[in-house]
């Protein structure tokens, strides 16, 4: 099986660094990300011979990859970012608005609810979050009233985190949130598209030079911490 974990760094790299460069140049070149995915297709799928045969339903007689087709795929590829980012907002502002908690809190508490008790470790592996992110949460969501932390029974040296019935009765009334539709939607992937998946943000992530900024989660404050 393929661990997933770099693809989910690799979409909250994407949308920081999206948001950087919004913030700092109020633009963001589209352009130069969806040719991007052009040239990968490219060099995966072989001859442009192939790849106007595999498009050929798209494109008027006679035009070529070069023109018309490429146009349309980055024209489809921005819009299909532009549809990732509008979506990702409104799940973000759904569960803020009906629960008052940022998208991954709110991530964070449907996982507890579906397992508890569970331990911090288990909880960080199921997010695909490090456990000191995870615990940044975890203090959020207790300040709040809406989980407790607990001596396992059979190890007292473990401790554990359910919800208390505050939080039972907002999970019970609460959004999807795009993380977890994100995650679960990586994680039915076969394996070669998942990889593929993956190389593709990576190559998103470095047209913007954002290999090394901190991948923060989705319209949260919270900054995952890489894995070593």
């Amino acid at each position: 099986m393929i661990d997933i974990s770099e693809t989910v760094q690799g979409t909250h790299r994407l949308h920081s660094a999206f948001r950087f460069h919004f913030r700092e140049n109020n633009r963001c070149n589209l352009l130069a990300l969806s040719s991007g995915f052009y040239w990968e297709y490219m060099q995966n799928h072989g001859t442009k011979a192939r790849i106007e045969r595999k498009f050929s339903q798209h494109f008027p007689t006679g035009d070529t990859v070069t023109s018309f087709s490429k146009s349309n795929l980055v024209s489809d590829t921005i819009d299909n970012l532009r549809r990732v980012f509008q979506a990702i907002n409104e799940y973000s502002r759904k569960a803020e608005r009906d629960t008052g908690l940022t998208g991954p809190q709110l991530w964070a508490i449907k996982v507890i609810a579906s397992d508890a008790p569970i331990k911090v470790s288990e909880l960080a592996r199921r997010i695909y979050l490090h456990p000191t992110t995870v615990v940044g949460i975890l203090d959020r969501l207790e300040a709040k009233k809406l989980v407790e932390r607990t001596r396992s029974r059979e190890d007292r040296r473990v401790v554990e985190i359910k919800l208390t019935a505050q939080g039972e009765e907002l999970v019970a009334k609460a959004p999807e949130v795009a993380q977890g539709l994100l995650v679960k939607g990586l994680e039915s992937l076969p394996d070669a598209e998942l990889v593929n998946t993956g190389e593709a943000l990576k190559k998103l992530v470095a047209m913007l030079g954002a290999e090394e900024l901190p991948p923060r989660l989705l319209l949260s404050t919270e900054v995952n911490i890489p894995r070593e």
